[in-house]
């Protein structure tokens, strides 16, 4: 039980100090006088436009069943929207909350690309997405319309025969380093000392290849800038007490697409996720870090590309045999 702790302990941090394309949670670059203002608007234009909405669809004789399900992905959004409110209120706002009202609205544009409405509804809700994505232009969140999947989707020119490629997690990734933003400038915004910019930047240099290899709910990962590392995806806690005394919480969790790895009560806590995009031919790893020298919380995100249905296994930078 000792060794499966440890190992991930040890995956927790190989993971946390290998990916990245980090966004910090960004008070520089944000425009708070434009935030209120897109927020007091996209609250007005929600309601403009369910109002609208439900007016045409009773109207028209709509199905109960569609009023219903739409009014449920409206009140969604609504409370998505209330919770970014209260965050920012509070100064503890954040991107993925921003992406939490984006995911919500994609949900009303699935049913409005199901259900087409007029062209009255079809602007209002076209106001709707321009204060989304004005909210979201401050957080350096750009979202994707018109589709089901997440943004920043990975399907343009991809490099193998798409049918060749499984769905799912499991499989070697190569970095799109076109999205990929500089560490470089992102460690220059947080005004550190020359001790503590160099371990962020440890932190934050990302991988040119992942590998995930997933039997069961065991895990082999390795990248191009680590060894292999196996550890159970049971979404079960793990209490490990570090050199220094401090007790550490160590969880992963496997869920569908979604493979979520975290350590808490350390020097640095981790919140990373790993999720399959574009119908399995992508990944994004999402990641959370709050560490005792930062002010505030750096939140990463990192886009790859599927390069195979198999997991190719690392060790320190050469990639020369297959997890089976």
């Amino acid at each position: 039980m000792n060794r499966i702790y440890r190992n991930l302990s040890y995956a927790v941090l190989a993971v946390s100090m290998v990916f990245s394309m980090v966004t910090l949670a960004d008070a520089q670059r944000r425009n708070d006088r434009d935030i209120r203002d897109a927020t007091r608007s996209l609250n007005s234009s929600i309601e403009d436009f369910e109002m609208n909405l439900r007016y045409q669809m009773q109207s028209s004789s709509a199905n109960n069943s569609d009023l219903s399900d739409v009014t449920d992905r409206i009140r969604d959004l609504r409370d998505k929207v209330q919770i970014f409110q209260q965050n920012y209120d509070r100064k503890r706002e954040n991107r993925e909350d921003v992406n939490a009202i984006a995911a919500a609205a994609r949900r009303i544009e699935m049913f409005l690309s199901l259900s087409p409405q007029n062209r009255s509804i079809q602007d209002n809700w076209a106001v709707v997405r321009r204060q989304i994505d004005r909210l979201g232009a401050n957080y350096g969140v750009v979202n994707t319309w018109g589709a089901e999947e997440e943004p920043n989707r990975v399907i343009d020119n991809p490099p193998f025969p798409i049918n060749s490629i499984s769905v799912g997690l499991s499989g070697s990734y190569q970095l799109d380093a076109a999205r990929s933003e500089s560490v470089d400038d992102i460690i220059e915004d947080t005004r550190l000392g020359p001790e503590n910019r160099d371990d962020l930047k440890e932190k934050l240099i990302a991988p040119q290849e992942i590998s995930i290899d997933i039997r069961g709910n065991q895990v082999t990962l390795s990248t191009s800038n680590a060894a292999p590392i196996t550890f159970t995806a049971d979404g079960r806690d793990k209490t490990e007490r570090l050199p220094s005394g401090r007790t550490v919480r160590l969880r992963a969790t496997l869920t569908g697409n979604d493979l979520i790895v975290s350590s808490i009560g350390g020097e640095t806590d981790y919140n990373i996720t790993f999720t399959s995009i574009s119908d399995g031919r992508g990944l994004k790893v999402s990641r959370r870090i709050t560490t005792d020298y930062l002010s505030q919380t750096v939140f990463a995100e990192s886009v790859y590309t599927k390069t195979d249905s198999v997991a190719t296994t690392h060790s320190g930078g050469n990639p020369d045999r297959r997890t089976g």
